[in-house]
């Protein structure tokens, strides 16, 4: 959701991302029509072929908002195991935090 979306948006879509559903905001969505958007999605997908497939399913939640334990225990995994992981993703895909993490995660289609 952008930050200049009307306040009366905000409740709906918490509804929306309450029952399951992911929200992504009409102007991106416009924008990832562009072929600048094509090409970063392309490069996104370049990069997710470095990750492991436990290392996506990492990337896939953390990106729905779950937390390291959460994931955990989605995944039957320690949360130290996912937090270890997510220190390997961030180096390998150049990012810094859950957000970037999120942004990557849409760009290559994982979400």
């Amino acid at each position: 959701m952008l930050k200049d979306e009307p306040v009366g948006n905000i409740l709906p879509v918490i509804r929306r991302i309450l029952a399951g559903e992911n929200y992504v905001s009409p102007e991106l969505l416009d924008s990832a029509e562009s072929p600048e958007s094509m090409e970063t999605a392309a490069r996104a997908r370049l990069q997710l072929s470095k990750l492991t497939p436990s290392e996506r399913e990492v990337v896939a939640l953390t990106a729905k908002g779950y937390t390291s334990r959460e994931t955990g225990e989605e995944l039957k995994k320690s949360h130290r195991t996912v937090e270890e992981q997510l220190r390997k993703i961030y180096r390998k895909l150049g990012i810094n935090n859950k957000a970037e993490v999120a942004q990557f995660a849409i760009k290559a289609g994982l979400i």
